[in-house]
């Protein structure tokens, strides 16, 4: 009897990771290979393997094809890559910068807080001082960035919209 542990083959689906700290995005790793267990203990070990890309055996009749699809694989795994790239930087920036005039405006426009042991009348006038703050800074960073968040979505549903019709042309094309 074993006592190795079972751990399921991951190597040919998508992994999701936990979130990233300041972009609050869960990044996704992609399968490289279309993993086939019959054809493992003859796979390359070569980092270059064009097989990486593509589920188009390495006995394929029609090489024109299986070089398409090569290139195929290969574009659409980069591209998914630079889409979700290009959503972690946005967000990265966009959520540090958010802290940043969220804290600016707390020190500036509050006294520190009560001490805990401090009366009950003080501890609400600090939490309604800070809740007017608060109210405040997010109307006036929604209305600050209004436009460049509407470019960005713009922006992101065109990427993605290419992504799925790339996405439904390459199923078809399987079949």
């Amino acid at each position: 009897m074993s006592t190795k542990p079972r751990v399921a083959d991951v190597r040919n689906v998508d992994l999701v990771g936990p979130n990233d700290p300041v972009s609050n995005i869960r990044p996704v790793h992609y399968a490289s290979a279309q993993y086939n267990p019959s054809s493992a203990a003859s796979a390359s070990t070569s980092p270059y393997s064009t097989s990486e890309f593509s589920n188009v055996d390495e006995e394929a009749s029609d090489r024109v094809r299986a070089d398409a699809r090569i290139g195929d694989d290969l574009e659409w795994r980069l591209r998914r890559e630079r889409v979700d790239a290009k959503n972690h930087e946005f967000w990265a920036i966009t959520n540090t910068l958010f802290q940043t005039h969220l804290d600016h405006r707390l020190q500036t426009q509050l006294p520190p807080p009560p001490a805990a042991d401090s009366p009950e009348e003080t501890i609400t006038a600090y939490n309604k001082a800070k809740d007017a703050v608060l109210t405040e800074f997010y109307r006036d960073w929604l209305e600050a960035n209004k436009a460049r968040q509407s470019r960005w979505i713009w922006q992101w549903w065109g990427d993605v919209r290419h992504e799925v019709w790339d996405g439904l042309k390459r199923s078809f094309k399987r079949r």
